[in-house]
């Protein structure tokens, strides 16, 4: 079996491994979409996770794309879409070209806090949001680390990975150390 349907067969196992129950709390919608096109919200697969997807189906019943990370990275199916599928019966998009898709217009939102509409409060807060769902993504993606590091051929390739997470961690502990009497505070005052 070639690596694209192997890969794809792994997503489609794991949104049926969801039970009919569950699958109808994950899956929100449809609302209106742009184009006569209906969105809807799917869940995350991740247990905690405070993530929504919007999924977008065209006028011809087509699921075309999802926010999460996965096909925005891949440009291919997600579990959130086969998700979607099983549970309304659409048929999904497959594009021929692996970077973008271009037979159906995709509704790409996958960054939640570019709505300048909301607050700047309702931002932040949407974006601290994101940081944590992009953080259990790469937690989940541990193991696809370690089977990195063992397969890459350039050490500058593990090393550039090794050093973001390096920057993350002191971005997020200078601004902790930064607002550091905002948290004593808070944690006192009940």
């Amino acid at each position: 079996m070639p690596p694209f349907f192997k890969q794809q067969r792994i997503r489609e196992l794991a949104a049926e491994e969801i039970d009919e129950e569950k699958k109808s709390r994950m899956i929100g919608g449809p609302v209106e979409g742009v184009n006569g096109a209906e969105v809807y919200q799917v869940c995350s697969f991740v247990e905690g996770a405070s993530a929504g997807y919007s999924v977008e189906v065209t006028g011809d019943k087509v699921i075309a794309s999802c926010t999460c990370f996965d096909y925005d990275k891949r440009r291919r199916p997600c579990k959130h879409m086969y998700l979607l599928k099983m549970h309304t019966n659409h048929s999904i998009f497959v594009s021929s070209n692996t970077t973008t898709t271009t037979s159906a217009k995709t509704l790409n939102v996958s960054e939640p806090f570019t709505n300048q509409a909301t607050s700047p409060a309702n931002r932040k807060l949407d974006m601290a949001k994101y940081c944590i769902d992009i953080n259990q993504t790469i937690k989940h993606l541990s193991p696809d680390l370690l089977k990195l590091a063992e397969y890459a051929t350039e050490e500058e390739e593990i090393s550039q990975i090794l050093d973001a997470r390096k920057r993350t961690l002191q971005i997020i502990q200078r601004t902790k150390d930064k607002y550091e009497v905002n948290f004593r505070t808070s944690h006192t005052q009940l």
